[in-house]
């Protein structure tokens, strides 16, 4: 089992992140597909192995809470199948994005079969670790202006994830667990007459510098307030476990929400008051920011908008599980208004 899982961890840490067949031009079609494939390759063997594992063997190991959530998650994807009214679309999801249920089942069943019988967990962080850094160090240098030969430069695109907003995911997903893995290295108590390995700590100072660079540089606003919601929570855990600090460690939380809530008032105000604060400025981060409007948070507030209208009109079991994994944007052109589309 220990070398199927290794071999599928392998394929999505360090050969999904690179795949493409045509540069940008179909770039997040060609990772949902090769996602597909890994399954249709590694889900039979796995599958297989773990019969003959079970063989013999009556006894269960315990769920934790992380284990119910999945379960949980995984009963409602079915639910939502069952009574989807788009289940060819829902199987697999939206062409294009391949995000239905079976690629959903797919990843908790890894989950699954990772936590209870891989035993090389360690050595996922040599895969993982320079993959990742390959992807942020590319994205710098396309930052730079130099792109190759066959990833053309395109607006909004950068590295080999895809769209900026695709790397802002990535490397929030990715980033922090790099830098968590320096700061529990450096943290953990050491054995007495053992050094902490200084090689380790450099190669791990450096993925971190680099990352931190490419999150900066990388061009999506979200992807830098993650960043810095990521962050904030270190500096709590430092605080929380420092014995000379720990009664500081409240005040991340109380500044944060204060922050939050001054900021949600100041723009509830200017939104009131038919946006007449930001109307004179020329700074369009503060008039995104500060007006709630369709084009708040880069149009984001179009889409929720039309994303709440939705909800409102769906009976309560879809309310409850959605219109079948992925089936959202075909529930929208199937049967929404003129002035939803034309929104």
């Amino acid at each position: 089992m220990d070398i199927a899982v290794s071999i599928y961890i392998f394929l999505i840490l360090a050969v999904q992140p690179f795949y493409n067949t045509n540069g940008y031009a179909q770039i997040g079609t060609d990772k949902g597909r090769f996602y597909i494939g890994v399954l249709y390759l590694m889900a039979p063997v796995c599958t297989g192995l773990l019969l003959l594992l079970f063989i013999g063997r009556t006894k269960l190991q315990r769920l934790s809470l992380t284990d119910m959530a999945a379960l949980a998650f995984a009963a409602a994807v079915g639910v939502s199948y069952m009574f989807s009214d788009y289940k060819k679309e829902a199987l697999w999801g939206t062409r294009g994005w391949f995000v239905g249920t079976l690629p959903l089942l797919g990843m908790l069943y890894f989950y699954f079969l990772i936590s209870r019988y891989y035993e090389r967990l360690n050595l996922t962080a040599y895969v993982f670790l320079p993959a990742s850094l390959a992807v942020y160090i590319w994205a710098i240098i396309n930052r730079m202006g130099h792109y190759p030969e066959f990833l053309k430069p395109a607006s909004g695109f950068i590295s080999t994830i895809g769209n900026t907003n695709w790397f802002a995911g990535y490397i929030t997903a990715t980033y922090f667990v790099g830098a968590g893995l320096l700061y529990a290295y450096m943290t953990m108590p050491v054995q007495r007459g053992k050094k902490r390995s200084r090689p380790a700590i450099i190669l791990l100072a450096i993925y971190t510098v680099i990352g931190a660079v490419a999150l900066y540089m990388q061009g999506s606003d979200s992807g830098r307030v993650a960043g810095i919601a990521v962050c904030l929570l270190l500096i709590w855990h430092m605080l929380k476990e420092s014995q000379s600090h720990k009664r500081y460690a409240k005040l991340v939380p109380i500044s944060v929400a204060v922050l939050l809530f001054v900021l949600f008032c100041a723009a509830l105000i200017n939104t009131l008051s038919g946006g007449i604060y930001t109307e004179g400025t020329d700074n369009v981060y503060i008039s995104q920011t500060f007006l709630l409007n369709d084009k708040w948070a880069s149009s984001r507030g179009a889409t929720w908008s039309i994303a709440l209208q939705i909800f409102a009109a769906q009976p309560p079991l879809h309310k409850l599980f959605g219109l079948g994994a992925d089936c959202f944007s075909m529930y929208l052109y199937d049967n929404g208004s003129a002035a939803l589309l034309e929104h």
